[in-house]
């Protein structure tokens, strides 16, 4: 019996060449099952596959269930994991943060607890991730399965909305000018005529318009010293190179790190 391909439960399938060259994964994490296809006995399977458009066939459709984790499993284990990473309490928090460090040994006691955490929160940690990594996986493979149609209505939307935004700007110009021309007239009777120039700005039906400051940058040199702000990847990378830059105080602090014990 030859394998030829796969379908996870809602209907969507992949073919062989397209889990082969690494389109797809071969087992879908969270999509609960998935139809492995061969080449013996009835009844006939067929569908098209998902990505590349492909029939896949076969016969003897056995479908077999996924390594699915519902969401009352998931808090199962969760409880179970919390039961090793015990609470930490406001007393203790307390008490640690009026402990000070005076001699070796109250640093070498510091140490070894600092060890214990960092090893409670790897656990912990790892713990998280075997329970969150399926349902990720899924959450991201749906993601991607409607992200093209998304985006390409979010495209639309905006030329959409792009095009209702140009018109209103040009009849709000337009009344402008009109209102301008009237204030120019020499007689009551331009003046009248250049008002009936105008035109309601309202939007259609099931559209708002609403009005945003925005602000372009012309002058950079002309712009006032209190609405600057220095730019801490510029100092940093003149500092690196023994460029002095007035105004900053450079100092080193001291980075602790915990290894695995």
């Amino acid at each position: 019996m030859r394998w030829l391909g796969w379908a996870w439960k809602r209907g969507h399938a992949a073919c062989r060449a397209c889990i082969d060259g690494g389109t797809v994964p071969e087992f879908f994490d969270g999509s609960g099952y998935r139809v492995t296809v061969y080449e013996a006995a009835t009844p006939n399977f067929s569908t098209k596959c998902s990505w590349c458009g492909s029939v896949v066939e076969g016969e003897n459709c056995s479908v077999t269930k996924g390594a699915e984790m519902s969401n009352s499993e998931a808090i199962v284990q969760a409880k179970e994991a919390l039961v090793h990473l015990p609470p930490v309490t406001e007393e203790w928090l307390a008490g640690l943060r009026e402990f000070v460090i005076n001699t070796d040994e109250d640093e070498q006691f510091v140490a070894t607890l600092l060890r214990s955490v960092k090893d409670k929160h790897d656990f912990g940690d790892e713990k998280r991730k075997t329970i969150t990594k399926p349902l990720n996986d899924a959450l991201r493979a749906t993601n991607a399965l409607f992200k093209p149609a998304l985006e390409s209505l979010k495209e639309v939307e905006a030329l959409l909305k792009g095009k209702i935004s140009d018109y209103v700007a040009r009849k709000q110009a337009a009344n402008v000018a009109a209102l301008h021309a009237a204030s120019q007239a020499a007689t009551p009777e331009q003046a009248v005529r250049a008002i009936d120039m105008t035109a309601p700005v309202a939007p259609p039906q099931g559209v708002s318009v609403r009005y945003v400051w925005r602000l372009e940058v012309v002058d950079p040199d002309a712009v006032p010293r209190e609405f600057c702000s220095p730019d801490d990847d510029k100092i940093k990378a003149a500092l690196s190179v023994g460029i002095h830059v007035p105004g900053v105080r450079t100092f080193q602090e001291p980075i602790v790190s915990s290894r695995k014990t």
